[in-house]
Formats: C-alpha cells, structure tokens, sequence
C-alpha cells in the first residue's frame, strides 16, 4: 500500500488508489483464474503438460522478474499506471496457477493413490496456511 500513498502529504488517510486495491486485485485474480483454468482445458489436447509448465514457469518467474524491478522503481508521479501493472502481473500471475493447477490434476491420477492423499491434502494444508498467515497481517 505504500506506493499507492500520497507522496505530497504526510497523513495517514488512504487515498482512492490504497481503498480500491483489494477489491480490485479480488476481482482480477477472481476472473484471471477462471480464464486461464478454461483456456488450459480448451487446449489441454494441443500443449503437453511438459510445455504447459514450462510455460507457466517461466512466466511466473517474468513476473517475479518484474515485481522486484517494481519494488526499487520510484512511482510516485505515476501511480495509477503502476496500480493498472500491478493488476496485470496479478491477473497473469493468478492465470500461471490457474495453469499448474489444471496440469496437477491432470497428472495426479498418473500416481500411486498413496501419492494422491498427500496431492490434496498439501493443497488443504496451503490453504490453511494462507489463512493463517492473513490473519496474522490483521493483528
């Protein structure tokens, strides 16, 4: 939330930009998810799973590429650009897992059904662990 402040006051109080950001990330991961996971499915006969996550990889490392380049790029005088970037990494980034998700399943019933337990009870365990972790932002 720091780059979406207001670089010439000293307050406090959010801006528009900072009040807007996690509905509208929300919303962008939300759509970029379902895109992507129907996109893959639509062409799960056309691209391997080795070249889907290759691909997937490769863009999720760009985009990390980019977000640390972000991190050190002073964006005071464009803000609203930056935010409109931000909301494409994330909905690219979301698409990328959308990605890797689909491939999981499609590979899952290739293992062991020992191997397949641990498969969704990892995921189960991410979860939890995302959880965790925000509500201990909010404290």
């Amino acid at each position: 939330m720091y780059k979406f402040r207001d670089p010439e006051s000293n307050s406090e109080n959010r801006t528009g930009l900072q009040a807007e950001f996690t509905a509208d990330y929300s919303i962008v991961s939300n759509v970029s998810n379902a895109v992507f996971i129907i996109l893959t499915i639509l062409w799960i006969r056309k691209l391997t799973i080795l070249i889907r996550t290759i691909m997937a990889l490769c863009g999720t490392i760009a985009i990390f590429v980019c977000t640390c380049i972000f991190v050190k790029v002073d964006t005071d005088s464009w803000q609203t650009g930056f935010m409109v970037i931000t909301l494409l990494t994330g909905f690219f980034l979301t698409g990328f897992c959308g990605i890797f998700l689909v491939t999981l399943f499609e590979m899952a019933p290739k293992f062991p059904p020992s191997y397949l337990a641990v498969i969704f009870s990892g995921q189960q365990y991410v979860e939890y662990c995302q959880l965790l972790l925000k509500s201990c932002h909010l404290v």
